[in-house]
């Protein structure tokens, strides 16, 4: 009993310092109360649970009763740990912890070392529970930032709940595929205001990121025709240079995007230059390097963005006799951007290995 009554003066304590100061700001008030009780605290679950049920009337007298959430915190925490409820996540709470897991989920980590971070997941298939095309052998789902009361659907491993995530019974949903015992792909699934998006990272390494309810992506400058596309996909099956002969170097850089934005990395590799005089890595070599760089992929996605939204014009200029730069122009007061572009032996337009100007 005297521990009790020392806890729960101490909790007052920490509640007059930050709810006068900090009224308007639930979240970081939560944040607060949280990291004093379990800094001093976490010992015994009674006291624990008595001591948050103060917090959650304090918050609810000043806050209004807003819906109340529990979940596995876990990302960053080297082991799971059933924390108090808390608010209505935010837009910019929700935005932080995919942050989060993305710093922590990366291609090859292993289902030890993934649970050790986001303990047992809520939903557990095998192959012959999910499609396998994708190479996969077994796929785990959490939900995270969940409304008290929600339980999960064994269908949110296959299907988005887009009413459940636009109401914030969940908050964010993780799925993960399993190749042998490690990561091959992960997506997160989450919404930002009326949106809900998905995040992917492919078992190549690339990265994607979309609108769920989008239908189809505006129209870009860079949109290859249906011509160009169908050599477009002539060339990704056969890797022919020949297939290339009559484009225009604006058309090889417009496929050179488009595969980035595909993700397809062997079209990347096929498209750059090949002569024996450049020098160049391995396939072997471009696809690991990749692989085990999440950032660099981050990048090349938000790049490949910007380009589609904000390209205005495209026009060109011969350095020398066989290479050139495509300037791509913007909508916008921002710099234009240039691919240097080099012709190969056979007079086929390729993307130079360190193409940005």
């Amino acid at each position: 009993m005297v521990k009790l009554e020392k806890m729960l003066e101490e909790f007052k304590e920490t509640a007059n310092d930050t709810l006068l100061r900090d009224l308007q700001d639930t979240t970081k008030l939560e944040q607060r109360i949280r990291q004093k009780m379990y800094t001093s605290h976490n010992k015994k679950r009674p006291y624990l649970a008595y001591t948050v049920c103060a917090a959650v009337a304090i918050v609810m007298l000043f806050a209004g009763a807003a819906p109340f959430f529990k979940q596995n915190e876990t990302v960053g925490g080297g082991h799971a740990t059933t924390v108090p409820p808390a608010v209505l996540p935010s837009d910019p709470l929700i935005m932080q912890k995919v942050q989060e897991l993305k710093s922590l989920l990366h291609i090859d980590l292993s289902q030890e070392q993934v649970k050790e971070q986001l303990s047992t997941p809520d939903h557990v298939a095998s192959e012959n529970g999910g499609s396998g095309d994708d190479g996969a052998d077994e796929y785990w789902e959490y939900s995270l930032f969940n409304k008290v009361g929600y339980v999960s659907s064994p269908k949110a491993m296959i299907m988005i709940d887009e009413e459940r995530l636009l109401n914030r019974d969940t908050a964010i949903s993780v799925n993960i595929a399993w190749k042998d015992k490690k990561l091959h792909w992960y997506s997160l699934i989450y919404p930002q205001g009326k949106e809900i998006y998905l995040y992917k990272m492919n078992s190549n390494g690339t990265v994607s990121e979309s609108r769920v309810l989008e239908s189809q992506s505006p129209p870009s400058i860079l949109d290859l025709t249906p011509e160009e596309e169908q050599l477009y996909f002539s060339y990704m099956d056969k890797k022919k240079d020949e297939i290339l002969r009559d484009m225009t170097i604006e058309q090889i850089l417009k496929m050179y995007i488009r595969a980035q934005q595909d993700g397809d990395l062997e079209m990347q590799y096929a498209l750059h230059i090949q002569d024996e005089e450049y020098e160049k890595p391995t396939l072997e070599q471009f696809l690991s390097d990749v692989k085990k760089d999440p950032i660099g992929a981050e990048n090349t996605m938000r790049h490949v963005k910007m380009l589609r939204e904000q390209a205005d014009s495209m026009e060109y200029q011969w350095t020398d006799k066989t290479e050139g730069i495509v300037w791509i122009k913007f909508k916008d007061d921002r710099k234009k951007l240039g691919y240097h572009m080099i012709h190969n032996k056979q007079r086929i337009w390729k993307v130079s290995w360190m193409p940005l100007q």
